[in-house]
């Protein structure tokens, strides 16, 4: 016996069977029960609206899969009739934003609408010297190799805690970074695969070993120099010897890594990021958003990392956006970095071991010619 769900008192054979339907085909051919069947495939479609900020020329290159697609009268660069479940590469260009890319996958039916608000091209000023409030230089005295550490959670290291006295006796231990997700300190050590824990006490006592899992394919760390993270609780860790920034969630699992050797070119703005013994990294996130038709959209993440060269920003996909400061003359002097606010509203704070100071950078817009 087999039931349909029969609409009530309808007990004959449907009109809206097709003759050619997969249901006519079966051995039930006589009963359809007021079924409409539709035989074909789920298609999914994306509709992007780009946001670009104010003063900013609309002049705008959007490409889906390396195909450049067209604004249509509504104002929006849409594809239609996409394979659902399907992976696509957005690009979109902009001569005075920073290049938006993304590998979007396509998990709904119909058409899919996405918002895309650019980021203004900045430029990096020199702005004297010195800290903002909440952001407090940690010196370790008797450290042959001047070790300088900036933390800009406001937090003041005592001399008397493990933490420090173990930063002061072994160079090896070279950053550290408070995770609320843990309550706990994770501390990078030159010498070391996983990361070291220290509780979050009145003494900050060493506790065990943080444990990073990576994939069979995936080479593990060497030669960690810097460790932040971000508002969602992802680990970045700075590796010296292996040129590359991995990153990891707030576990221990392996997300991705970028980075390999080598000096970035203006050329390659957008492709996948070099350094050249990369020590420090910094995480700018969007708090504010831009409010979009009663929606507030959160614009990426961007990335400073110090290397030899200077500061490198990236996106958070691990392309190359600019070197914001350049190193110059005294290459490799750019050390621990902070940075305050978001795009042309930020600003970035650097240690130059050479000189012994703390230097601030402001973020200038793009100029609009």
């Amino acid at each position: 016996m087999m039931k349909f769900s029969l609409p009530k008192l309808t007990l004959y054979p449907s009109a809206f069977r097709l003759s050619h339907s997969r249901f006519n085909k079966r051995a039930y051919r006589m009963l359809s029960a007021g079924i409409h069947e539709r035989v074909g495939n789920i298609t999914s479609g994306i509709q992007l609206q780009i946001v670009l900020p104010t003063g900013v020329p609309e002049d705008v290159t959007v490409t889906l899969n390396g195909m450049v697609l067209q604004k249509n009268k509504e104002g929006f660069y849409q594809k239609r009739r996409l394979q659902l479940n399907q992976v696509v590469e957005i690009k979109v260009n902009n001569s005075f934003c920073y290049p938006f890319f993304e590998i979007h996958r396509l998990i709904r039916p119909g058409l899919e609408h996405r918002i895309i608000c650019l980021v203004r091209k900045a430029h990096f000023v020199p702005s004297g010297i010195g800290i903002e409030s909440g952001i407090n230089i940690i010196n370790f005295a008797g450290r042959l190799d001047d070790n300088t550490i900036l933390q800009s959670n406001g937090m003041i290291l005592s001399q008397s805690t493990f933490l420090y006295k173990d930063f002061q006796s072994d160079v090896s231990y070279r950053d550290f970074v408070y995770s609320k997700f843990l309550d706990k300190y994770l501390v990078v050590n030159s010498g070391m695969e996983n990361l070291l824990l220290y509780r979050n006490d009145s003494i900050l006592s060493k506790d065990e070993e943080f444990p990073l899992v990576f994939p069979g394919d995936t080479s593990k760390i060497k030669s960690p120099e810097g460790i932040t993270i971000d508002s969602k609780g992802n680990i970045y860790i700075v590796e010296w010897a292996n040129h590359r920034v991995s990153v990891f969630n707030n576990d221990g699992s392996y997300l991705y890594s970028f980075g390999k050797f080598g000096r970035n070119v203006s050329t390659e703005i957008g492709k996948p990021v070099h350094f050249v013994f990369p020590t420090r990294i910094a995480v700018a996130e969007d708090v504010e958003g831009v409010l979009v038709g009663g929606k507030r959209v959160y614009r990426d993440p961007q990335i400073f990392v110090a290397d030899r060269y200077g500061i490198q920003l990236v996106d958070i996909h691990g392309n190359y956006l600019d070197t914001v400061v350049q190193s110059g003359m005294n290459r490799g002097a750019f050390y621990d970095i902070v940075v305050r606010g978001y795009s042309t509203n930020s600003r970035l704070y650097v240690v130059d071991r050479k000189e012994g100071k703390v230097k601030r950078f402001i973020a200038k817009p793009l100029e609009v010619k």
